[in-house]
């Protein structure tokens, strides 16, 4: 996970090798795109004070290889419930056709949320 774990991107472009980075344009901008890597965006004030509030922790009984792997999220919201989702692939992991990568990095699709396969809320 060390190519990922990047708390605090030096740049937009350095955003797209975060996943806190990628998460928090998720859930900041409703989804992610090429506008979400901007330097502008990167250090606007909503972004800085939410990435000082992302915690990335790995459970070592999910293996880290690409076909076997799953990216888990919870998100803890302002009344206290929590959002969370399970993605186990996204459009472009190995084993999909040919020509079947999304417009988005894989990365991006699992922050925001387009591959999950499972939410729940609670309370």
């Amino acid at each position: 996970m060390k190519y990922v774990d990047r708390p605090q991107p030096k740049s937009g472009l350095d955003g797209k090798f975060s996943l806190q980075y990628t998460a928090a344009a998720a859930l900041l901008d409703g989804k992610v795109g090429i506008e979400s890597f901007s330097h502008e965006r990167r250090f606007r004030p909503d972004m800085v004070d939410l990435l000082e509030r992302i915690a990335l922790t790995q459970d070592e009984s999910i293996p880290g290889d690409f076909q076997n792997m799953r990216l888990g999220i919870e998100v803890e919201l302002a009344d206290r419930r929590c959002l969370e989702a399970t993605c186990r692939a996204v459009k472009g992991s190995h084993g999909d056709a040919p020509g079947a990568t999304a417009t988005t990095a894989p990365r991006s699709r699992i922050a925001s949320g387009a591959c999950c396969r499972h939410r729940a809320w609670r309370n």
